[in-house]
C-alpha cells in the first residue's frame, strides 16, 4: 500500500479556518480529513456556513477528488433559543438528547432550509446519529455546564461535530461519542510494614537502690556504670 498526503490550509480572521489534509491510498483512495473552526456566538449560522463555503470552493478549486471526507472540529453549532437554559438542563439529566436534537441550529438548518443558501454547503454531508449530551461548554475542571458569561445566557450545545462525505456505500459508523469528564476521589490505607534495630549495651550493676521513672537515681550514692 502507497500513501501521498498533502494539505489546505486557511484561515478566515483570528484563530478561526480550516486545516485539511488528503491521503491518497494506492493512488485510487482519497480520504480528506478537516479540522475546522468555525465562529462563535448564538445567530452566527450565516457566518459559519459561510466559512464552509469558502472551504469547499477552495477545496474544489484544488481539483481534489474525494472518496470520503471526514470535517470535525469545533464548528460552533448551537442550541435555538427556542429551547430555555432550565429545559436543555433538564433534558441532559434525563439523558433526553432528542429533545435537544430538535432544536439543533445545523439539524434544523440541513431538515427545514435544504434549498436555502446557508444549508447547500452541507447537502453532500451526513453525521451518525447523537447520543451523548452536550460538549458546550463546561466550567473548567468540573462536569457542571456554564450558562452564564458577563450576563450572556450560553445555552449547552452540540459544537463540536463529525460531519462525513462519501460517495461509497461501504463506510460502516461504529462508534460516535464524546469525551466525557470523569471526576473521583480516591481514599488510599496504605499499610507499612518496617523493623527498627536498636542497639543493645552491657550494662554492669555495682549497686541499685530505686529509680524513679525519670531516671534519675533516689539515692546519691548508687552507682550505675556502662562499659
Amino acid at each position: 500500500m502507497s500513501l501521498m498526503m498533502y494539505s489546505i490550509i486557511f484561515h478566515v480572521s483570528g484563530y478561526k479556518g480550516v486545516i485539511a489534509s488528503c491521503i491518497q491510498i494506492d493512488k485510487l483512495t482519497n480520504v480528506i480529513f478537516a479540522n475546522m473552526h468555525l465562529p462563535a456566538g448564538e445567530g452566527k449560522k450565516e457566518e459559519r456556513c459561510k466559512l464552509w463555503s469558502k472551504f469547499l470552493q477552495i477545496y474544489q478549486a484544488n481539483n481534489i477528488k474525494n472518496d470520503y471526507m471526514f470535517v470535525f472540529g469545533d464548528q460552533n453549532w448551537r442550541t435555538l433559543n427556542t429551547l430555555s437554559v432550565d429545559n436543555i438542563l433538564k433534558a441532559i439529566k434525563k439523558q433526553e438528547y432528542k429533545t435537544i436534537l430538535n432544536n439543533d441550529e445545523l439539524i434544523q438548518m440541513r431538515q427545514n432550509d435544504n434549498t436555502g443558501s446557508t444549508a447547500q454547503c452541507l447537502s453532500n454531508f451526513f453525521e451518525a446519529p447523537i447520543t451523548f449530551p452536550p460538549t458546550y461548554k463546561y466550567i473548567l475542571n468540573s462536569d457542571e455546564y456554564q450558562t452564564e458569561k458577563d450576563k450572556e445566557v450560553r445555552r449547552p450545545s452540540y459544537t463540536d461535530r463529525i460531519l462525513i462525505s462519501t460517495l461509497s456505500n461501504n463506510l460502516e459508523i461504529l462508534q460516535y461519542s464524546a469525551m466525557i469528564i470523569i471526576i473521583c476521589i480516591l481514599s488510599v490505607l496504605a499499610i507499612y510494614h518496617f523493623i527498627i534495630k536498636r542497639r543493645i549495651r552491657k550494662v554492669n550493676i555495682q549497686q541499685v537502690s530505686s529509680i524513679d521513672l525519670s531516671g534519675t537515681q533516689s539515692n546519691p550514692e548508687n552507682t550505675v556504670t556502662n562499659n
